[in-house]
């Protein structure tokens, strides 16, 4: 497959009108068979092994034979549209990292903008979802943004039937793979870590040029360890530093990279990034995102001056692998300590002193922050 400037653009009518596709190319497939489509956007795990490299002939072969029921076990960052006749099946992968489908009554794309161009008497913003992402950072998983404009939630299952429009979550019967639990904490230690390697490995597979994002914590820093002890060529990795600020965890950066025999490429962000804006709305369609992915934004356009066969990602590996617990334990020790009301007060009385008040709040938040608190039993006297 070629590679793509783009994302490809991929939208359709609910009725008999067929489904259009542009800036086909890398993590795009087709496949027909008769009154059977099929399109996967994005990619599956592992390979399957097809003719010509088609994974989406493989989508169509398993969807012959398992209906619905073939998402249950396929693993990867995708979007599936199945189109069989008149019936039309949309299916966003369990983590919701394949590409985002929007839909109203009549029409449906992977991009917002398509969407809304379909549904201009109606655009107005979802005041509700406004406020939700004020309050915790994102939206509700369905909701768009903009009223009578839904978004496809990770897991479920869009189906047009008799231009019927249902929406079914699959969760429930979501094929998780079985791991008995030992009786002592060192195995389930040696099971994750098998578990860990084994997903790498099935990642690389036989590439070459493999790189990964890497910003001096547990969960990328967890798959550079892991990585090293099956991959002992070339690597590169990438990180994001901020430019004159003080509490830069750069310097753990560069001890795992040295560490771990890795060339290390820093992103300096200035503020200018801020001019990306219009091309990360035009390109993912969602107006509301949490703050993290202008920092990944910025790096693969680093990235992408290397050209790697792989990057691998760090989201959500120590939710995975148990690291995650000792961020969610300092909540809950704020929560019921009062230690909050000191963080507020202090965030107030700085204020006036610092230039830069998003780096007050990033102090409260650093792992080595939390690190000092865990060190001296929640004393912040010499903090203030």
């Amino acid at each position: 497959m070629a590679k793509a400037s783009k994302i490809p653009a991929f939208s359709g009518s609910f009725t008999a009108g067929p489904v259009k596709t542009s800036n086909t190319g890398r993590g795009f497939f087709y496949f027909n068979d008769g009154p059977l489509f099929v399109w996967l956007l994005g990619k599956i795990f592992p390979d399957p092994e097809t003719e010509n490299d088609n994974p989406a002939s493989y989508i169509a072969n398993e969807y012959k034979t398992q209906g619905k029921k073939l998402f249950l076990n396929l693993d990867g960052d995708y979007t599936v549209v199945i189109k069989e006749n008149s019936d039309l099946l949309i299916f966003l992968d369990f983590k919701g990292a394949g590409p985002l489908i929007f839909y109203n009554k009549e029409f449906f794309a992977n991009n917002l903008l398509a969407v809304s161009e379909k549904n201009s008497a109606d655009n107005k913003p979802d005041l509700k979802a406004l406020a939700f992402f004020l309050k915790y950072g994102f939206t509700p998983s369905e909701k768009s943004g903009i009223m009578n404009i839904k978004r496809l939630p990770p897991g479920c299952l869009l189906t047009i039937k008799n231009e019927k429009v249902e929406v079914e979550n699959l969760y429930p019967e979501f094929c998780a793979a079985k791991v008995e639990a030992p009786e002592h904490e060192s195995s389930l230690m040696d099971i994750y870590s098998s578990l860990h390697k084994g997903s790498i490995k099935r990642r690389i597979k036989d590439k070459t040029a493999i790189s990964l994002l890497l910003s001096g914590g547990y969960d990328s820093g967890a798959n550079l360890a892991g990585l090293r002890e099956i991959y002992d060529g070339k690597l590169t990795a990438f990180t994001v530093s901020f430019k004159n600020n003080p509490f830069s965890e750069l310097e753990f950066v560069e001890i795992m990279a040295d560490h771990f025999n890795a060339e290390l490429n820093n992103y300096v962000i200035d503020g200018s990034e801020i001019n990306f804006l219009p091309d990360i709305v035009r390109q993912t369609g969602i107006p509301f995102q949490e703050s993290g992915l202008m920092i990944n934004y910025s790096v693969m356009k680093e990235v992408q001056k290397f050209n790697p066969d792989i990057v691998l990602g760090g989201d959500g590996n120590d939710q995975f692998f148990g690291t995650g617990g000792m961020e969610i334990g300092f909540k809950y020790l704020v929560s019921i300590t009062g230690i909050a009301l000191l963080l507020r007060l202090f965030r107030f009385l700085t204020r006036e002193l610092n230039p830069l008040p998003c780096l007050t709040k990033s102090i409260f938040t650093s792992r080595r922050f939390l690190m000092y608190l865990k060190q001296t039993g929640g004393d912040l006297k010499p903090v203030i």
